[in-house]
Formats: structure tokens, sequence, C-alpha cells
């Protein structure tokens, strides 16, 4: 009878980076045999930005600023890489989407993740204006924060019939240049190539929501970062809104 092996498997260490709108952080991450996580080593650079340069020249100093950082993090390569953007270097928006079935139908993970992929974002394109965004935008997280069947919020939906379903989201999006570039040279530090992007104020909201238990409660998330404020409030009925402060009129690619 063959044995079974008693080797425990290899914990291996992450990158977590952080782009912020003047600042990139990193955090080498090791998970220990607990289930916690130790931060065995951190870098951080700042982000010269000086009047009138151009959204080219800023985002090659945000590439400067993450080739140093990684570099100086671990002379091994991790398995994978989670890139936290901040605002301006991504768009989080909040969202509703519906739909009427007529007849009871069954809720599914699928039909929610179905109707959230449907969700219009040419309202993000002012944003993007406005922060001089320019090029194709590319979606980079969904986060389904509420579903309200026939009307009524409910957190155990999966199996559940309704005639009708709403489905609230968080949908961040980023320049698929500045992606492209970050994704080239994030994967020349990762064993495997994974590389998984995040917006830092729908993590810190999920962080929120997650130790709150329920999402039926007002709170406001604040993400303060060199020069701007990223706000997203909640209110009782389970609304989300979300908005920077101040405006940034800085070019990014």
């Amino acid at each position: 009878m063959p044995s079974r092996s008693s080797k425990k498997p290899v914990l291996q260490p992450i990158i977590l980076l952080e782009i912020q709108s003047g600042r990139v952080r990193g955090s080498l991450v090791s998970p220990t045999p607990t289930g916690s996580f130790d931060i065995t080593a951190h870098h951080s650079v700042s982000i010269i930005q000086r009047p009138g340069s151009s959204g080219a020249h800023l985002s090659d100093k945000v590439m400067d600023a993450v080739q140093t950082t990684l570099g100086s993090l671990s002379p091994h390569k991790v398995p994978a890489i989670h890139c936290v953007l901040s605002s301006p270097w991504v768009i989080t928006q909040a969202h509703d989407i519906g739909l009427d079935f007529g007849v009871e139908t069954l809720v599914t993970k699928r039909l929610i993740e179905s109707l959230a992929a449907k969700i219009d974002h040419s309202h993000d394109m002012p944003v993007a204006k406005e922060l001089h965004i320019q090029g194709k935008l590319q979606t980079i997280e969904t986060s389904i924060y509420g579903v309200r069947l026939n009307g009524y919020p409910v957190t155990n939906w999966e199996s559940q019939h309704a005639y009708r379903v709403d489905v609230g989201c968080i949908v961040s999006r980023a320049s698929a240049a500045f992606i492209s570039r970050l994704e080239k040279l994030c994967r020349t530090y990762t064993t495997a190539g994974d590389l998984i992007f995040h917006s830092a104020l729908a993590l810190q909201y999920a962080a929120h929501a997650g130790g709150l238990g329920t999402l039926q409660t007002s709170h406001i998330n604040v993400h303060i970062h060199d020069e701007l404020t990223d706000l997203l409030s909640q209110n009782k009925k389970g609304e989300v809104y979300i908005s920077s402060f101040p405006e940034i009129g800085r070019a990014h690619v």
C-alpha cells in the first residue's frame, strides 16, 4: 500500500503592490502555518509630479517606481503579485442593474454575474476625460455588494426564486495601455505569471462590509492618498455613492 507523504505544502510569499496618486508602495507578504500573514519586507517610492508634466512622462515615472519597488522587495520571483490601484489610475464606480423575468425564475450565481457583465460603462468616459485618461478602458475588478429579489434586499439569494432581481456592483476600470505596461513589467517578477488587479477603494469597502457582517447600515469609507481623497458612502437602503476629491487635472496614459 503506497504511503502518504507527510510533507506540508511550502508556503510561498507574494507581493502586494499599491500604486497611489503620488507614491508606489510594495510589501513582501509571507503566509504562516497558522493562517496569518507576515510582512517581511517593505519598500516605498515617491512619484515626483512636476507642473506641466505630460501623461506619458508621469506613467513612465510610475513604471520606474514599480520596477524599483519590485526589485527591492525580493531577489527571487514570487508566485503572484496583487496590484492595488488608487485614483486616478483606476475609475471605481457604483452601478445598479435590474431585470424583470415575467415569471418566477431561479436565481443563480451565473445569472447574477451575467447581469453585472451587462452594465453600461458609457458614463465612465466623462470621468476618464476629466482625469485625462486616454484610449480604451478595461475592467479590472467587479464586486457585487447587494442583491434585491422582488425589491427586497437579501443576503442568501442563491437558489432562490424571484420575478425580478436587482444587482448592485462596484466596477473598477483602468487604462488598457497602463494595465498592459504594468502586466509586462510585473510578470518578470513572478514564477507563474499570476497578476491580480484591485481597486484600493473597493478593497477597503469589502473589508469594512466584512467586518460589519451586514451591509444594511450607513457608513462612509475614506481613502486618503497623496493628492486625492476617495470617498465611498452607503446609506441604509444599501445604495452606494463614490467620489474623489479634489478633482485632478493631470493626464494619465
